[in-house]
């Protein structure tokens, strides 16, 4: 059960490709395209798939601020610490103002020479049950588009 890419009805969705758009449709929406046919699927054992899904990692929420106090403590101009750093000093400036940040490769290498955590770990995502959601609050392909009339 899935929600139809053009009403947006909860149904037992197929493969149909409509204006040149392979889309997951209802039965109903089926006859504004051709159908295609089920592409063969691998069998994965459900325990393997399980053990594949690693674990998330994400910048902590206050970074710009843990930043900002690594360079005061070390008692640095932004000019310096971006020296230090091997980094712009533009670009160590939005991370400090929170506009801009970096990659989780880069964060690591900041941890390391600054010794302060800047990464945490979450649970898998998928683990987290996701909430129903309004039919009427989503917009779906069927909403843009004009069906011909005979």
């Amino acid at each position: 059960m899935g929600s139809c890419d053009l009403c947006g009805r909860e149904a037992a969705l197929q493969q149909a490709e409509i204006e040149g758009v392979e889309l997951s449709v209802c039965s109903s929406c089926v006859r504004h395209g051709k159908q295609k046919a089920p592409a063969p699927q691998s069998f994965v054992p459900r325990k393997q798939h399980a053990a594949q899904e690693a674990p998330v990692e994400r910048l902590v929420d206050n970074f710009s601020l843990l930043l900002r106090r690594a360079r005061e403590k070390k008692q640095m101009t932004q000019d310096v610490f971006a020296a230090f750093l091997q980094e712009r000093s533009s670009t160590v400036a939005k991370w400090e103002l929170g506009d801009l940040q970096p990659d989780i490769a880069v964060a690591r290498k900041l941890e390391r020479k600054l010794g302060v955590s800047l990464v945490e770990t979450e649970e898998s995502v998928s683990a987290v049950p996701e909430k129903k959601r309004a039919a009427k609050d989503e917009l779906t392909l069927g909403d843009f588009f004009k069906v011909k009339r005979k």
